[in-house]
This record gives structure tokens, sequence and C-alpha cells, in this order.
């Protein structure tokens, strides 16, 4: 929800030259159109160089400076928080029971702001001192305190976060954050880009009274950056050249470029050519509120005119009925009858028609449902035969496999035979004993009588290849 609505503000004033000769005297523009909204809870910066115009910005806003043209719309309490709005003649305390004594708050609301006030600051015994004793400091903690406490809804703090200390600063922060939560928005005008990054959602980069950019945070930052870093690169007769020019394009501004951007939005909003003398008055001499809003919140506001419809939308005009004859009426009569007994023979055929058709219809829908009932039965059996013939096939080929295994086994088995066979028949002839040496294992005794390990295994049936020292083995001849 917009808290807070700011249109068109300008702000001119004389150029003080100098000179004595008459001449038309030549208007500074501070500001040059600025336009922009504050939604509640939100915190909006005002980044800009010295000069640029913050300060005028929220005097205008305040209601302490008065404005060129523009509106300034909100229903809210709105409070400056500046070095300026201190009385300092008077003490800390005197300055807090002043303000509170305008805000109009009852006696009991107004001593707990008091105290409130007095504790955050934490001025001590400074409170009871002249404002033109503190530092820059303490009065920048004093209008602070007195911002966030007396009746806050939309707070502008022009350039005073910078002067107090690192303990106030984070108070301040802390407090800040408590506000927003509850719906109080804040206005915050500093040349300090890391400010506008710690405390603000959205920035206008503010340059010789000109928008150079509004938006997110972050994407303004970036540009006033870039900005920056150019100017700092710029040799001293491009940064003259530079100042020099855009100074002099605030001379040269046309307020009635400003004019016509308003013209245009009353004309899109239903204001016409006759309500231009009461546009341009509220532009250049009102100065209030934006007329349209007040406009609609009076119900003042111009309505849409209404097109008259074509005249071939409209109903056709009534007529005199003329009066039949007898004979006439006799002959509609006879019309009348002879349509009704043909109409009733045409729909009768119809009829028999869309009966005849509905049965040959339903004939044929069934006629298709036996067909696909049919085709689905025969495409079942055809899937069971199928899968029938498939475990059939894979039955065959395990059977197959079986046998091709016990074959295959006892092939084996046989080859087996043989070979014991074989061995037996090959180591069947003499042989003879002999003692086994010390440190002989199988394969050595093997060599030693021109055999092999398999036929003294099974010429003593060895169940292992370790032998023993003297022991009796058979070996052949």
């Amino acid at each position: 929800m917009v808290k807070l609505e700011v249109k068109y503000i300008t702000r001119g004033v004389e150029m003080q030259t100098g000179s004595k000769q008459k001449e038309t005297p030549k208007k500074f523009w501070e500001l040059r159109g600025i336009s922009f909204n504050l939604s509640g809870g939100e915190s909006i910066g005002v980044l800009g160089n010295d000069g640029s115009g913050k300060k005028q910005l929220l005097e205008i806003i305040a209601g302490k400076l008065q404005q060129t043209t523009g509106f300034i719309t909100s229903e809210a309490h709105i409070f400056l928080a500046s070095l300026e709005q201190l009385d300092v003649s008077k003490t800390g305390l005197e300055n807090i029971q002043a303000i509170v004594e305008k805000a109009n708050l009852d006696e009991f609301k107004a001593n707990h702001v008091i105290n409130a006030v007095s504790n955050f600051t934490d001025l001590g015994q400074w409170i009871y001192q002249p404002v033109s004793d503190y530092s820059d400091a303490l009065k920048a903690r004093l209008i602070l305190g007195i911002a966030l406490y007396v009746k806050p809804e939309i707070v502008l703090v022009d350039s005073l976060l910078t002067l107090v200390d690192q303990h106030f600063f984070a108070k301040f922060g802390d407090k800040m954050r408590e506000l927003k939560d509850k719906g109080v928005s804040f206005v915050i005008a500093d040349n300090k880009a890391w400010l506008m990054e710690r405390f603000c959602e959205r920035v206008l980069w503010l340059q010789f009274g000109l928008i150079q950019d509004f938006g997110p945070m972050p994407e303004v930052l970036k540009q006033f950056e870039y900005a920056q870093e150019w100017f700092r690169s710029a040799t001293l007769p491009e940064k003259n050249r530079f100042l020099s020019e855009q100074q002099f394009e605030q001379t040269l501004f046309d307020v009635n470029a400003v004019y016509e951007q308003f013209k245009v939005e009353q004309f899109k909003n239903g204001y016409k050519r006759k309500d231009e003398a009461r546009m341009r008055k509220s532009f250049f001499v009102d100065r209030g509120a934006d007329p349209l809003t007040v406009d609609k919140k009076e119900g003042v506001a111009p309505k849409k005119e209404v097109t008259p419809a074509p005249e071939s939308s409209l109903p056709p005009k009534k007529t005199k009925k003329k009066k039949f004859s007898i004979h006439t009426r006799i002959l509609i009569f006879v019309v009348l009858v002879l349509a009704l007994g043909a109409g009733g023979y045409y729909g009768y055929d119809l009829y028999h028609q869309h009966t005849t058709h509905q049965a040959n219809k339903m004939e044929s829908l069934t006629s298709s449902k036996s067909l696909a009932e049919s085709k689905q039965a025969s495409e079942s059996k055809k899937a069971e035969e199928s899968k029938k013939s498939e475990e059939s096939k894979k039955a065959e080929e395990s059977k197959k496999a079986e046998e091709s295994k016990k074959a295959e086994e006892s092939k084996k088995a046989e080859e087996s035979k043989k070979s014991e066979e074989s061995s037996s028949q090959a180591y069947s002839g003499e042989t003879q004993t002999i003692n086994v040496g010390a440190g002989e294992v199988l394969d050595t005794v093997a060599q030693k009588y021109a055999t092999t390990p398999e036929i003294i295994r099974q010429l003593n049936n060895l169940q292992s290849d370790d032998l023993q020292e003297g022991q009796v083995l058979t070996v052949p001849k």
C-alpha cells in the first residue's frame, strides 16, 4: 500500500549574481521533476553527492520548504530528522517536550514517550544542558531518538547516521527494523552508498537535481559506483567541464516540460481541455496533494462519457397495428391450417426417417460391437496359444540342456575310468621297494626312478605328497 506519493516536484530559486545591470533574473533549479512513491514498512534511500538536492527534497516532503511545482500526497505523520529541527537555545529535554507537545499526545503517552527518548539517546546529564553545547554527534542522537519515538509513521533522515558512534548506530538499526515490521516507512538521504546497502530496499539516485536512476538497491548502487569511478578517473579539465555543463543545464531547465507530463496523466484519467485552467492552478499555485487523488476521494473525479449506441443496435420503433378485413382474416386462417397440416405431415415423415436411422445406427453399433468382441477373443486365444508354445519351447530347450549335461558328465566319467585303467595297466609291471632318504620329496623320488608322482601315488595309495625319512615306498624298476 502506497503511504507517500511524490509527483512532479521542482524547485527553482533566483540566482544572486550581484550584477547591478538590469536584466531578467535567472533561476537555478535545485530539483527538476522528482517523482516516486513509498510503501508502508519500506525504506528508500536518496543517494547523491553534495549539492544534488537531497536536503531540499526532504524539506519539501516534510512541509518545511515550498516547492515550485508538484504534489506531496500522504495521510501519515511525517517527521524530518535533521540538525536544524533542534532549538539550540533550549536543553535536550525541553526540545523533546516541545516536539512531543506538537504531536498532540495525551498526558500519559506524552510522559511515556519523553522517558523512552531520554533512555534511548543515552545522553545522561547532557539532556539538561543547552543544545548549543552539544557536539553534532549528540545532536544527531537526540533528533534520531525523537524521530523514532514521537508518533513515527514516515521518518525522513537527513545525513545523520555517519555522525553517531558505532554503539548508537547499531541501536538505531535495531529500532528501525522493529518499526518497519509495524509498517513505519523511512527515507534516508546521504552520500554514502554503504548506508543505502545497509538500510534500504530501493534507492533514488539524485544528481544535479535530477533523478539518474530509481529502483532496487543493488542495481542502482552498481550504476552509482560506475559513475563515481568514471569521475575519479577523469582528468581535472574533464571534471571541471562536466561540472560546469551540468550546473549550466540547471539554469536552462524548462518547467513546462514537466507540466506537459502532468497534463498527459490528467487526460488519461478523464480530464478534458475545459479542466486545464484548474489543472494549471493546482500544478503551479496550489501545489498540495495530487488533484486526481483528492477528486477521487471527494467523489468529483471526471466520469467517462458514454458513447451513444448506433441506430442499428436500437430496438425498432413501435408502429400502429393495421386492422384486417373479415375476408383477409378467413384467408389467413385457411393458410395457417394448411401450413399446420403440411408441417405435421412433414414432421411425421422426419420422425419416421429419424427412427429408421436410429434403428440402423443401433444395428450397426451392435454389429460393430460383436465384431470387436470376436476380434478381441481371437486375439486373446492367439496370445494364449503363443504363450503355451513359448513355454513348451522353453521346456524342450531345458530338457535338451539337461540331457547334454548328463552326456557330458558320463563322458568325463568314462574318460576318468579309462585313464585309471590305463594308469593301472601302465604300472602293473615289476616294482621294487625303497626307503625315502633325508630331504627327499615325491618329485625327486619320481625323477630318481624315472617315473611320475602319479604312479608313485597309485602304487602306494598316498593321500598327500608329504614324505618322511625312512618311509618305505614301492616304485617301478
